[in-house]
């Protein structure tokens, strides 16, 4: 993972991170597994339903929930680099679709 501060003014910083699919899917599948204890489902007891139906059917949560503890992490470890405080939450934008290919995303 590649992560860069980029300095717009005084104030306003950018962050362009480049993650690898492989620690995206890393987080789906830990979130998935978590999600496996919480999710109704019907047809299914609560806490039984197969990881790869919960996978399809909270997908987007999933992979949203995901980019964004990777964007956090990404955050605090740049700001953490450059031993700066964080005065804010980033707020996300850019974020791609998801596809097998590195792409960078930035948060400000």
């Amino acid at each position: 993972m590649t992560v860069q501060i980029v300095d717009i003014n005084e104030c306003k910083k950018n962050l362009v991170a480049e993650v690898p699919a492989e620690t995206v899917d890393k987080e789906v599948d830990q979130l998935a597994r978590e999600y496996v204890g919480k999710a109704k489902v019907p047809g299914f007891r609560p806490g039984k339903v197969p990881l790869a139906i919960v996978k399809q059917r909270y997908s987007n949560d999933l992979w949203q929930e995901a980019t964004e503890d990777i964007i956090r992490r990404s955050w605090k470890a740049a700001l953490a680099h450059r031993r700066r405080w964080d005065h804010g939450s980033p707020r996300a934008s850019g974020r791609t679709a998801r596809s097998a290919q590195p792409r960078p995303a930035g948060c400000s």
